[in-house]
């Protein structure tokens, strides 16, 4: 019986081995970035105890992910994506051995971590138009929910269990063993690219205009679209002011909780079980149908949870709300992708995909300097309380939408165009 259910069927796509590959080797690559995003946050704290420090960091990490996106989602749409995804992870790479050789040597200090996070926020933007790009040419049409699905699922799930992992590893042998275990990561991921490299089909175009001119062309195109255009906004409000939270986690283990790195570990660590439940769940439904609304009501979910995360000082009380938090970010961040990536055209999909990891990846960047600022002054429980008023009231603008954003983004399937 298993063998006919929806999470089976959307598990079958797997058997296309360039599909395989690509997320096979993408898996440990994601899971150990988010490894390595605690690590670096724990030594800030360790070396500023400034909240401001965590907030500039960030900032630096994904900043370029606004300017430079849309033009690595021009490139992408022109050559085989999977060429600059391989330069992307080399440098990655490099960045992660740097870190873990400097912190393991004790030379380590901020200035050396800002420089390297500024690298890694310079070489982002080719990496996330690449990865989008990339993955609805390596499966068939008709099986392009299931593909798109479970990949964001795992990018949620990474998101969610990466935090945890890093604060077991940074208990058991130091920070230094998140940025090792990270350079480990991306090498496991740069020797599957042989097996995927030369096989991802090229896209037709019509005719070309100036690169500009592109550009332009896909931010018209989500800007009309009856679907995809209110998620973007809906998502920047929630990407500005929900998503720098994690990088707040160091800060409420030691200073909200008196936990320390233990404390990460747990909160990372439930974080990762509701976000693991919500993905489980998700990709069991198997069908397009109906997750527009699912979106919406976990992102409701989300201001909620960071409410009730922000409302105590109880340790156990905290982790309750932050497992919810986790399943339900998992839940409308997979969503939202899904449905964006279902709904686009195939010739333009790497700028409208540039334009949604400017507002998924890069928006936090301001929100996390925004965030980090106001804990410094009014603390890291209230500056998260404010963060999920705003997220509440970009849902409340959305849901009222909810009937037009289903039709655009459910009813005419893949490749459907602006509504």
């Amino acid at each position: 019986m298993f063998r006919d259910s929806n999470l089976a069927l959307s598990l079958s796509v797997f058997r296309h081995a360039s599909f395989a590959w690509f997320v096979g080797g993408q898996t440990p690559s994601m899971i150990t970035h988010w490894m390595q995003k605690i690590g670096i946050g724990w030594l800030v704290w360790e070396l500023t105890h400034a909240p401001s420090w965590l907030g500039i960091i960030a900032f630096v990490e994904m900043a370029p992910l606004v300017f430079m996106s849309p033009f690595t989602g021009w490139l992408c749409d022109r050559v085989n994506p999977a060429k600059p995804l391989l330069i992307n992870q080399c440098i990655q790479f490099a960045q992660a051995a740097a870190l873990a050789i400097l912190t393991y040597a004790g030379v380590i200090r901020i200035e050396y971590i800002l420089a390297l996070s500024i690298i890694a926020g310079l070489n982002a933007p080719f990496g996330a138009s690449a990865r989008h790009t990339l993955l609805p040419r390596l499966i068939p049409r008709e099986e392009l929910f299931s593909g798109i699905s479970l990949f964001s699922g795992i990018f949620n799930v990474a998101r969610a269990t990466g935090p945890g992992l890093a604060g077991i590893a940074i208990i058991s042998w130091g920070v230094e063993s998140a940025f090792a275990i990270h350079a480990a990561g991306e090498l496991l991921y740069i020797l599957s690219f042989p097996f995927f490299l030369g096989k991802v089909p090229a896209i037709t175009h019509g005719s070309r205009g100036g690169m500009m001119a592109e550009i332009k062309e896909g931010f018209r195109y989500a800007a009309s679209h009856a679907g995809i255009a209110p998620v973007l906004v809906m998502l920047c409000a929630i990407s500005l002011f929900s998503r720098p939270m994690i990088e707040m986690l160091p800060g409420f283990a030691d200073a909200v909780f008196g936990r320390g790195a233990s404390g990460l570990a747990w909160l990372g660590s439930t974080f990762g079980v509701g976000a693991l439940v919500g993905v489980g769940w998700l990709a069991s439904r198997g069908r397009i149908a109906g997750t527009t609304g699912l979106m919406l009501t976990t992102s409701l979910g989300v201001g909620v949870s960071m409410i009730a995360f922000s409302a105590t000082t109880n340790f156990w009380l905290a982790l309750p709300a932050i497992g919810i938090l986790g399943f339900t970010t998992a839940v409308s961040g997979t969503g939202s992708q899904t449905l964006v990536q279902y709904a686009v055209q195939s010739e333009i999909r790497g700028r409208v995909m540039a334009l949604y990891s400017i507002i998924v990846r890069g928006s936090p960047a301001f929100g996390a300097v925004v965030t980090g600022w106001f804990a410094d002054y009014y603390g890291l429980r209230l500056a998260v309380a404010v963060s999920a008023v705003v997220c509440l009231s970009a849902w409340a603008w959305a849901v009222r939408r909810r009937t037009a954003m289903s039709a655009a983004l459910e009813g005419d399937g893949p490749g459907g165009g602006p509504g």
